[in-house]
């Protein structure tokens, strides 16, 4: 990911009064740290609400640690998914990434209520 986000380039004459962008991510401190410098170097980033949402709890600490020394002070909010498996196909890798991309874009639109949602993968 390089160059701009700016609502100009995004939207044309379209109105994004409060776009946010969800990296989401499992385990995988490298490519977080990557995906998310990226993000935060475009130009025009500063205009979106920046989320990283992870759905392992044993590695939150780790992936909480990244998000902080890469935001540098920047604003990224961190969402934890507490991940439920009722069913088999909610156990299987699949249903676990679709339950996370669920989660990601319900706590973007609904929970926080932003007007576009862009969700990245690590």
């Amino acid at each position: 990911l390089s160059g701009s986000l700016s609502m100009s380039s995004l939207s044309g004459s379209l109105s994004m009064p409060s776009p946010a962008l969800v990296i989401v991510a499992h385990n995988r401190v490298e490519y977080l740290q990557q995906s998310l410098r990226s993000v935060l170097e475009c130009e025009g980033s500063e205009l979106f609400h920046i989320y990283v949402s992870l759905d392992s709890p044993k590695d939150v600490p780790k992936m909480e640690s990244a998000v902080k020394r890469v935001a540098n002070g920047r604003s990224v909010t961190v969402l934890r998914m507490t991940p439920i498996s009722t069913s088999a196909f909610e156990r299987s890798g699949i249903g676990r990434i679709s339950r996370h991309h669920e989660f990601a874009l319900n706590q973007g639109f609904v929970t926080h209520g932003h007007s576009h949602v862009i969700i990245l993968e690590e």
